[in-house]
């Protein structure tokens, strides 16, 4: 389990971070309850060598990336908690299923409150929540329904902005380690799709074999979306070309575009991509946090010069790459 927590945690870190989090919230209620806190005792008693050598190796092995992580903190810092509130869930935000949704489009109208609409989107859909809700009643005397039942609704108390602009996720964010590098809080919504899936599972399970394929079909509709795509074809020759600009006596380069009518994420985002493909780096980017010196998303022209001194680049070692691009087109997937 431990290495399946380190894999994850390499391969995203919010929802390893998540995962964690979670953990230890259900240790902590399994503390709270008197018959749990003996059997939890024992257990961690009789395997505190394993639980030592496992928690050792995974210090071990995620201590590239831990450093890694702190470098990129002293360059550029944490989250503030005004941006970390600004993608706080509100009350209404379990119910939301988002701008596009199938059957709840109508909910826009109705949940104004909503402020980062895309990282909201945590409901399941009426229908969904309440067969995951009948399983929990009818399974409620199980251990592990009300500690997952338990966890679930700490995590809703403690991510969900109050009335008046408190909200409890500060107590969080000031203690908890790795909680000030998470932006989007409201992502936490994915670790409820796993107690939810089970509960799917099990309710599926106990009704009529004939109402089965209508029910999953309500399901899927349930989670229906409008999806922006792009033409793959069109963004690959684009890239190619950037690439073919590039002289190949350069050692980094910077995209410039003055005149292109596509976005500034696109703009950057074609750099990185031509980067990858070209082998070597570029000062062009796209991300929540960004160095000092950096300059370069909103202004397609910026001067380079600030941040040559102050990373100590040779002179001349930095191409300049100005070229219009083509828009890349999108187009609605339904």
């Amino acid at each position: 389990m431990c290495l399946c927590i380190v894999l994850q945690l390499y391969s995203s870190i919010y929802f390893g971070w998540f995962f964690v989090f979670c953990l230890i919230i259900a240790l902590l209620l399994c503390f709270l309850h008197p018959s749990y806190r003996t059997l939890l005792i024992q257990y961690l008693h009789e395997r505190r060598r394993i639980l030592l050598q496992a928690g050792f190796c995974s210090l071990l092995l995620l201590s590239p990336m831990i450093y890694h992580y702190f470098l990129a903190e002293r360059e550029i810092g944490h989250r503030s908690f005004q941006e970390v509130f600004f993608y706080l869930p509100v009350w209404s935000s379990w119910l939301y299923l988002g701008q596009e949704s199938w059957l709840y489009k109508w909910q826009n109208a109705l949940f104004r409150t909503i402020l980062a609409h895309q990282e909201n989107c945590l409901g399941f859909g009426f229908a969904t929540t309440c067969m995951v809700l009948w399983v929990t009643w009818r399974s409620r005397k199980r251990f592990l329904t009300r500690i997952m039942l338990a966890v679930a609704l700490t995590l809703i108390f403690l991510t969900t902005r109050l009335e008046g602009g408190s909200n409890l996720w500060l107590w969080v964010y000031t203690f908890f380690p790795g909680a000030n590098g998470l932006r989007a809080v409201s992502r936490i919504g994915m670790m409820f799709l796993f107690p939810g899936m089970i509960a799917l599972a099990a309710f599926f399970q106990k009704i009529p074999h004939w109402t089965q394929f209508s029910l999953a079909l309500l399901l899927i509709l349930e989670q229906g979306q409008n999806l922006t795509c792009y033409n793959k074809a069109n963004h690959r020759m684009i890239i190619d070309h950037v690439v073919a600009t590039i002289p190949d006596t350069c050692r980094s380069f910077y995209l410039i575009a003055p005149h292109s009518s596509d976005t500034e994420d696109h703009l950057q985002q074609t750099a990185m991509i031509a980067s990858l493909q070209k082998g070597i780096p570029t000062i062009n980017g796209y991300s929540g946090q960004v160095p000092r010196n950096w300059h370069f998303y909103a202004h397609r022209e910026a001067s380079d010069n600030a941040w040559s001194k102050h990373y100590l680049l040779p002179k001349d070692s930095l191409c300049r790459v100005r070229m219009n691009l083509p828009p890349i087109r999108t187009a609605y997937f339904y």
